[in-house]
């Protein structure tokens, strides 16, 4: 058995503890329920001489400990573009004190953490998810970062972020099942009474990118949900990926079990259910947004997929039909 997955939890002024102690619980849960200690857990004060920080797990910065295995930064209080902006440039060094990020760890953030981890650069070129009132500012303000803010929820190699104050259950689920398993992972949300993810229709039970069971369907995830719906062809996505169509749709079948074209369907619809079930957007626009050749072509693949036309669907699943 390999040592403990070492995860530090960066605390500093104005961070949401709540937030930091339930990751810390969750991960205490896992180790509970896995077969041995999968995790090793410190609280990182980033201020060490603000005495509100001090806790049993606090451990002191340089104090002898390995370099941590991943760092997570928590959200601060904010009830304003203002307050968002200060707390940024109140605690956007807070990362330099633990030195170079190495390629190997994985950094965490979720809330207005993001914005500290988009500040220090590490969101360059790569994708990432904010709190939904916040996406205006943070694409203007950090243009190179690709923001999905459509997902609660993203993963671009070793960089994770969630949206919302309670970004830490999807963060921590994510490590648990990742260092410990999905059937540890499963254990601990019952065990917990986590909250449960948004009902979705069995077609999209595997189509979220936490789903994809490896680096290229991650990849190709990302891709499809950025293309238009009409430029999904195997040419065009395997152009885009750098390999031939026949390399593409082998490793695609190989790691899904689904044949390229219905595989890429199948998260573009997804896209078509998720504005369904959680805006109140005409079919119309989603089809114009998601780039469909036509609304007609857009209803007849989501009632061949789902069995439901669009209404029925979002009778059934919509948060504001309820």
């Amino acid at each position: 058995m390999s040592d403990p997955h070492h995860v530090g939890l960066i605390a500093f002024d104005g961070s949401m503890l709540a937030g930091l102690l339930a990751f810390a619980d969750i991960l205490h849960a896992a180790n509970r329920l896995a077969d041995a200690p999968r995790f090793r857990v410190s609280l990182i004060s980033a201020h060490e001489d603000n005495p509100s920080l001090h806790h049993p797990l606090a451990a002191k910065e340089g104090a002898g400990d390995p370099p941590y295995d991943t760092l997570v930064v928590p959200g601060f209080w904010a009830e304003s573009l203002r307050d968002i902006s200060q707390g940024i440039e109140r605690s956007h060094s807070v990362l330099r004190r633990f030195g170079p990020i190495s390629p190997d760890q994985i950094i965490c953030g979720y809330c207005a953490g993001v914005c500290l981890l988009a500040e220090a650069g590490l969101l360059a070129e790569r994708g990432a998810t904010v709190t939904w009132w916040v996406q205006g500012y943070m694409r203007q303000k950090y243009p190179n970062v690709d923001w999905q803010t459509d997902l609660d929820f993203v993963q671009d190699r070793n960089i994770v972020t969630a949206s919302g104050a309670m970004g830490y259950v999807p963060l921590s689920l994510w490590l648990v099942k990742r260092f410990a398993g999905e059937d540890v992972m499963r254990d601990v949300s019952r065990f917990m009474v986590l909250p449960r993810p948004p009902v979705a229709h069995d077609a999209f039970r595997h189509a979220a990118l936490i789903d994809q069971p490896t680096a290229l369907t991650r990849r190709l995830h990302t891709l499809v949900r950025g293309l238009p719906a009409t430029d999904l062809s195997a040419a065009a996505l395997a152009d885009a990926m750098g390999m031939s169509e026949r390399t593409l749709a082998r490793r695609v079948q190989q790691d899904t079990g689904q044949a390229l074209g219905q595989w890429a369907r199948g998260i573009k619809l997804s896209q078509v259910a998720q504005r369904l079930a959680e805006s109140t957007q005409s079919p119309g626009a989603i089809c114009a947004e998601l780039g469909f050749s036509s609304e007609p072509n857009l209803r007849r693949m989501f009632k061949a997929t789902t069995g439901m036309t669009l209404s029925e669907y979002r009778r059934s699943f919509g948060r504001f039909a309820r």
